[in-house]
């Protein structure tokens, strides 16, 4: 099941990020990339922006990623919700990389990229909850001692084996 989480992340260049302060959600559309093993997103953003500023004062974060443009048939559809915490990448070596990376993939970022406040964050995938369809959802949650991922199904997709079998 991680492959297939994973796959979907590989797949996909935008989803929505959800930040919270003080007790106020906050979402944005975002273009990302990600790391070779699919546990890192990254982003680009300003640092004058609501996001960044939120990030800054608390830096766990949702992103949601989705396959309803790929799919007409709704119960096809995927929807991939990635939780951990997102901090500014202050290596310079590291940054100037991904911004090379960034603007391969997402040209239409070039003046983002390009601004002197440019702000490069890199997302640590702690957990992955996968939705196949309106009912079926596994769950995947990071063992940060180990760096490995250890599968738990919830309640609902066990009822539905139950079911079915």
């Amino acid at each position: 099941m991680i492959n297939q989480m994973k796959a979907i992340l590989k797949a996909n260049a935008m989803g929505v990020l959800a930040t919270s302060s003080d007790t106020i959600p906050h979402c944005s559309s975002m273009a990302y990339i990600t790391n070779d093993d699919g546990d890192r997103l990254f982003f680009v953003t300003r640092k004058e922006t609501r996001k960044y500023r939120t990030i800054r004062q608390n830096p766990c974060v949702s992103f949601l990623v989705d396959t309803r443009m790929s799919h007409k048939d709704r119960q096809a559809i995927q929807a991939l919700t990635v939780s951990g915490k997102c901090a500014m990448v202050t290596d310079m070596n590291t940054a100037s990389r991904l911004l090379v990376e960034m603007a391969q993939q997402h040209p239409h970022l070039n003046e983002i990229m390009h601004h002197p406040d440019v702000a490069i964050l890199e997302f640590r995938i702690e957990s992955m909850q996968l939705l196949k369809g309106p009912v079926e959802q596994h769950v995947q949650q990071l063992n940060s001692s180990t760096d490995s991922l250890q599968e738990t199904n919830d309640a609902m997709d066990i009822a539905r084996r139950v079911i079915h079998d």
